[in-house]
């Protein structure tokens, strides 16, 4: 049985065998050197986050989630977690450093780390290979590419929809419900936020006068 781990400099996932658990360990991928941990102690990582939902902040001042753990840790590995920004938990109104989370955020980079000879030995002088067969890694850290956003589109469509053509409207609140929640997940361009929600609100102001329209519409045909 093994013991599945990551890297807290390179953010690779690795498997080491059990017999190694406790013992100080170089990845073969980056040269870190960190400590295998208990296998209890990681089933106890597991289940202590598992429920948990957590909020990012980035530098730049976007808040995005809630999303789960292992959505949170997808993130980080993905690059879009850095040591400037900020997680909150759910349930909490604190907000902290991300390096608290993740320390790797702080790990010196890995040309601070001395190459060893023999890259797969212990550190404690074994020089057994506490690695088995090759197995898969995390993908590369890279940032996430946005989906470009539509504000220009629904902004416009919320004020045909006010302005001439009252069928408009209801497009641009739906189309405004759908992009509001992609950019709230990070998916797509945060940029965009101002103009959805603007085209979003004349949107629902137009589908309210449509509403009444029909209603009116609907009440005289039956006086007359």
């Amino acid at each position: 049985m093994s013991i599945e781990t990551i890297c807290q400099s390179c953010a690779r996932k690795l498997r080491v065998e059990d017999q190694f658990a406790g013992r100080k360990a170089r990845c073969p991928h980056c040269k870190h050197v960190y400590t295998v941990p208990q296998s209890s102690e990681r089933d106890a990582v597991d289940s202590s986050t598992a429920g948990e939902a957590w909020r990012l902040r980035t530098e730049d001042g976007n808040v995005y989630g809630p999303v789960s753990k292992p959505d949170l840790d997808a993130w980080f590995t993905e690059g879009r977690i850095t040591a400037n920004s900020s997680l909150q938990r759910e349930g909490t109104t604190d907000w902290v450093g991300a390096a608290v989370v993740f320390p790797a955020l702080n790990a010196p980079t890995k040309q601070a780390v001395q190459a060893s000879p023999n890259p797969f030995s212990d550190v404690s002088g074994d020089n057994a290979n506490p690695y088995s067969a090759p197995t898969s890694v995390g993908p590369t850290m890279r940032p996430r590419r946005h989906r470009p956003h539509r504000g220009g589109l629904i902004l416009t469509l919320g004020i045909i929809g006010i302005a001439c053509c009252v069928v408009c409207a209801p497009i641009a609140w739906a189309m405004g419900q759908t992009d509001m929640r992609e950019i709230r997940s990070g998916v797509m361009d945060p940029a965009g936020r101002g103009l959805t929600q603007a085209g979003m609100v004349l949107g629902i102001i137009g589908t309210v006068i449509l509403a009444a329209q029909i209603i009116f519409g609907v009440i005289g045909a039956l006086a007359g």
